[in-house]
């Protein structure tokens, strides 16, 4: 793809920002395609602890509060991917993946998110920071980062907080491509927060 291909493919996508009549805006119509995150890999953390988990709606700036597909140029400009969309606003994709994750790992006696009303011994805060494809001359990357809090149910004391980011090339300027490599970069992170949120040490705070 070259530089002059790459200028064409961003420019295309903020004018049709600009326009009521493109799919994703102002047509009223569904959009063309739709994309979902991909589950992550299975985590196993050993034996179940006594401990309930509750996985808080991500917060995040309006440009990935949507289920637009969030494209950014060299010049810092937005736009997003026409005729494309998430299966559902960012933040709960990222919400549903990482109960899933959460769940899969066996690490926890329940886990559930903040609709559920369920106890919680642990809250998982986290803000979608970055999470878009970033287009620069010739290269179209995915480019991810969340902050996450690991938050006692009853103090309401911080246990702990990391930042968690990842990249991954995508193989062209595509919509198919730049979800693609969404999904790898993803599915780095989820397996991290997993291994992070039921590290024993941390658990054992709220245990006692």
């Amino acid at each position: 793809m070259t530089a002059r291909r790459t200028h064409i493919v961003v420019s295309a996508m903020l004018v049709c920002v600009a326009l009521s009549g493109c799919a994703l805006f102002g047509s009223g119509k569904k959009p063309l395609d739709q994309y979902d995150l991909s589950p992550s890999p299975h985590v196993s953390l050993g034996q179940r602890l006594e401990v309930q988990i509750v996985i808080n709606r991500p917060s995040a700036a309006r440009s990935l509060d949507t289920e637009r597909i969030l494209v950014k140029s060299s010049s810092a400009k937005l736009a997003y991917y026409p005729g494309a969309a998430w299966s559902d606003r960012l933040p709960q994709l990222v919400q549903g993946r990482l109960v899933e994750a959460m769940q899969n790992s066996g690490r926890f006696r329940a886990v559930g998110d903040d609709r559920d009303k369920i106890h919680n011994d642990i809250q998982l805060l986290s803000n979608i920071r970055v999470f878009h494809v970033d287009v620069a001359g010739e290269v179209v990357t995915a480019r991810i980062e969340i902050f996450m809090k690991l938050v006692d149910g009853r103090s309401q004391r911080i246990l702990s907080s990391r930042k968690f980011s990842a990249s991954s090339v995508a193989a062209g300027d595509s919509a198919d491509a730049a979800i693609e490599a969404l999904n790898q970069a993803h599915q780095k992170i989820i397996p991290q927060i997993v291994k992070w949120a039921g590290r024993r040490r941390i658990v054992a705070h709220v245990q006692q």
